[in-house]
C-alpha cells in the first residue's frame, strides 16, 4: 500500500479543503469535478442557513450525531422535517433545502449527479426568517 499525498490529489482531480464558518461550523471537504463529500460539525446551534438548490445534483446526508432539521419547498409547501442520529435523508436536483444543525451535530454529505451549482431559493429563506 501507498499513501497517496496532497499534490496526488490535485493531479486525479480531488481538492481537499476546510473551513470555519462565521457561526463556528467546520466542513471539511473532498471534492471533485461532478461529485463531492463534505463532514459538517456544529460546535453552536445556528439556526437555518442559506436556502438553495442544486440544477443536476443530488445531495445523500446521514446524520452521525446529534440532530439536524431540514427544510424543503416542493409544489409551493414547505415541509420541516427532524433527523437523529443515524438517520439518512436524500435531496433531489431542483429541490431548495435547508438545513438546521443542532448543537454537536454532526453530518457527513456526497453530492453526486452533475455539475456542482448552488442556486438561491429566496422564497424558502423568507418562510423560515421566523422560525
Amino acid at each position: 500500500m501507498r499513501n497517496i499525498d496532497l499534490e496526488e490529489f490535485k493531479m486525479f482531480g480531488i481538492h481537499i479543503s476546510g473551513n470555519e464558518m462565521n457561526n463556528g461550523e467546520l466542513r471539511f471537504r473532498m471534492t471533485g469535478s461532478e461529485s463531492s463529500y463534505i463532514r459538517v460539525e456544529s460546535r453552536n446551534a445556528f439556526g437555518w442557513q442559506n436556502s438553495h438548490y442544486h440544477k443536476e445534483q443530488s445531495e445523500w446526508f446521514l446524520v452521525e450525531k446529534g440532530e439536524v432539521f431540514a427544510a424543503t419547498l416542493i409544489n409551493g409547501k414547505v415541509e420541516i422535517k427532524k433527523y437523529s442520529a443515524g438517520s439518512i435523508f436524500i435531496i433531489h436536483p431542483m429541490v431548495p433545502h435547508n438545513l438546521n444543525f443542532m448543537k454537536g451535530s454532526i453530518s457527513h454529505t456526497i453530492k453526486y449527479g452533475g455539475i456542482q451549482d448552488w442556486n438561491a431559493s429566496y422564497e424558502l429563506d423568507n418562510y423560515l426568517k421566523d422560525i
